[in-house]
């Protein structure tokens, strides 16, 4: 059973937030570097890369830059594995570290650094400072299920909005909209940005769906609006649901066919 969260007297659009309102996670994280591990398809092995090598065509062995490239190739993806690996293990110790929140705790969310952990369950809420934990737990919980809430991140946003909601007249939903119609950046006043979804053919700011807000690039904001709506909730980059992970990984693969300037969907 995922947790849920809610919010209430929700702060200015303007005022750093201090997430959440119906938060949904899953069980399967983004393959984002650094995130947390599990479920994480696993890296190509040595072997498997040796037997990409052995397909490759060489014209002229006598030429030892023809047997040189290719093993530069698989010198440089070990090493990539061996960097991966490491980092791997770092950031999930990082993550068995953040603070496991007990029920009925009420934590300033001074206090909370780059993210905190709760059993399932337990449903989260948060006023203008602080995080809360309900007393009560879900009668369909996993005991064994803990999530993590990584509120910082090297580069991009934490969070996004997210709803079930359709659009238009062929009832997309949002990930449908994504995936067909794209997405953008958007540039505001006072150094934020926005990132958007377009619901429609015509690409434009006018009719679109704001995801995440970001000022100075880094500093993540709430949206009133989407706050007070309640079939807005949101979806954490350290737990993010398998349907809506596959959406993702499909728009970015977009991004790249179509040579985006902007390939990554959790950065500005």
């Amino acid at each position: 059973m995922l947790p849920t969260t809610s919010v209430s007297a929700p702060p200015p659009s303007d005022t750093i937030d201090p997430p959440l309102r119906g938060a949904t996670v899953g069980k399967q994280p983004v393959s984002r570097n650094p995130s947390p591990v599990k479920g994480r398809r696993a890296q190509p092995t040595v072997a498997a890369l040796e037997k990409q090598f052995d397909k490759v065509k060489v014209n002229n062995v006598d030429k030892a830059s023809d047997v040189e490239k290719p093993l530069a190739a698989i010198d440089a993806a070990e090493e990539l594995m061996a960097q991966k690996t490491v980092a791997d293990e770092d950031y999930q110790k990082q993550i068995s570290e953040l603070p496991l929140l007990e029920p009925g705790n009420k934590i300033n969310n001074c206090d909370i650094g780059v993210g905190f952990r709760v059993r399932d369950g337990y449903k989260v809420s948060y006023d203008i400072d602080h995080v809360i934990v309900d007393k009560g737990r879900d009668d369909l919980y996993d005991k064994t299920n803990i999530w993590a809430f990584v509120a910082k991140w090297p580069v991009g946003f934490a969070w996004m909005y997210w709803t079930d909601a359709t659009f238009g007249d062929e009832k997309l939903t949002l990930g449908q909209c994504a995936i067909r119609f794209g997405m953008a950046i958007f540039s505001k006043p006072g150094g934020c940005q926005t990132k958007e979804i377009f619901l429609d053919s015509r690409v434009t700011g006018k009719n679109s769906f704001v995801i995440a807000i970001l000022v100075d690039g880094k500093d993540q904001l709430m949206s009133r609006q989407k706050e007070k709506n309640a079939d807005v909730y949101r979806i954490w980059r350290s737990e993010v649901p398998m349907n809506i992970k596959q959406t993702i990984q499909l728009r970015e693969l977009l991004n790249i066919r179509q040579k985006s300037d902007h390939t990554r969907w959790w950065e500005m």
